[in-house]
């Protein structure tokens, strides 16, 4: 499959590095009008890509849209670009796209992407719009979904996320520092745990409502750009409940916690026992000594019954796994190899030309809007109803396309 990037900043950079190592797979444009961005591109290009020199730089995305050597657009441009680049490329393109999360940064734009995608993106045109949520492609976290969907723990009750990581990098422009460029953090971040309560929930759930608390505590606090003050949320706790008495779910969100051990860790327990899984802290590395290897993913399942106990029950059996990437691959990004297991399957479901992606533009919609709920919450200090944000149709398509995505998916992985 032949790549072009839209925005070769450090996700697009990712994205390239891991194509390098995708068979078949390679990077034949690269769109991005900050010429220190287009050097960056050719630095890794020229490193590791024997083709490099057919590789076409462009300023104008626009040019990428009548490239015969380009199959597929993955947007990587600053979260507020998202919106126009993805009003043209769905229109005027013939190309898959991937866009990178977020998908946009209000519900608005995403109900507008949403709609454009429904029109040019129907099954048979041969074309497949994903959204870019890595999270779910890390490799502990893969195994706690499939744990989730074979029933191991039984009926789901609670689910924790926490991430506990450094502040945001410097970008390109200081984009990333002002909540109107990201969406505010709890949109730009953590749209990627909000996507992951939606896929371990299932698609019997929907999410009602949120609650929240957080604020800008530690970072950035000194900070003005352009006569603005840095405004981007650090911390949070938030709640969100679904419907139909599904599992209640907490994200702990931390922005100035880099001295851990662990970046994300996550817990579920259902009523026949509990799933871990943990993303070390990372850093970028070539190789991983056999010592430095620590599970990151446990099951342990509960002593039942528990009516007539009169004392506790023996210790539970716990069982640990390591489940990770080779050295190739965790040295491609910074994901634990989650970016090239995302475009693996990427490129896999697209030869399959049956348009039918594993995260699809409403997987993305919904995403963004538990972010976009989370801040009301904040703002607003109150609970924050999905129903206020999104309308009484729009939810009861989305409850429906979530059952069909889902039997889709199920039967594209069967063929």
């Amino acid at each position: 499959m032949k790549f072009a990037i839209v925005g070769a900043g450090a996700i697009g950079l990712e994205h390239i590095r891991n194509i390098q190592i995708l068979d078949g797979s390679q990077v034949t444009a690269v769109a991005d009008p900050v010429e220190k961005s287009q050097e960056w591109a050719k630095q890794i290009l020229n490193k590791n890509n024997n083709n490099n020199n057919n590789v076409q730089y462009v300023n104008d995305y626009k040019e990428l849209f009548t490239m015969d050597n380009v199959d597929t657009l993955i947007i990587c441009t600053p979260n507020y670009h998202h919106i126009n680049v993805l009003r043209d490329a769905i229109v005027h393109s013939n190309k898959n796209i991937l866009c990178e999360k977020p998908l946009c940064t209000t519900i608005e734009d995403c109900i507008e992407v949403r709609n454009l995608v429904k029109k040019y993106f129907t099954l048979g045109s041969q074309r497949m719009f994903w959204v870019g949520m890595e999270y779910r492609y890390i490799k502990s976290i893969d195994r706690l979904i499939n744990e989730v969907d074979k029933g191991t723990v039984g009926d789901l009750h609670m689910v924790s996320i926490r991430e506990h990581r450094f502040p945001f990098l410097k970008k390109v422009g200081t984009w990333n520092r002002l909540k109107k460029n990201t969406g505010d953090t709890l949109v730009e971040k953590c749209c990627h745990f909000f996507d992951l309560m939606n896929r371990i929930a299932g698609a019997e759930y929907f999410p009602q409502r949120v609650i929240a608390s957080g604020g800008q505590s530690v970072n950035h606090l000194t900070e003005v750009y352009n006569g603005e003050k840095a405004d981007i949320l650090d911390n949070a706790y938030v709640i969100v409940e679904f419907d139909n008495r599904g599992p209640r779910m907490l994200l702990e969100l931390c922005m100035f916690a880099e001295a851990s051990k662990n970046q994300e860790e996550i817990s579920i327990v259902g009523n026949k026992g509990k799933l871990e899984a943990f993303a070390p802290a990372h850093q970028m590395k070539s190789k991983r000594d056999e010592d430095e290897v620590q599970p990151n993913f446990r099951v342990g399942l509960r002593q039942l019954p528990w009516r007539d106990r009169v004392a506790p029950p023996p210790p539970s059996t716990v069982e640990e796994f390591y489940e990770g990437a080779d050295a190739k691959i965790l040295s491609a990004g910074y994901h634990e190899g989650a970016t090239y297991f995302e475009l693996l399957d990427f490129v896999t479901k697209s030869l399959k030309r049956d348009g039918i992606p594993t995260v699809d533009v409403d997987d993305g919609l919904l995403a963004v809007t538990l972010g976009v709920a989370a801040h009301i919450s904040i703002d607003e200090k109150r609970i924050c109803e999905i129903d206020s944000l999104l309308s009484k149709d729009l939810i009861d398509e989305l409850r429906t396309n979530r059952l069909l995505h889902r039997e889709q998916i199920t039967m594209a992985n069967k063929i």
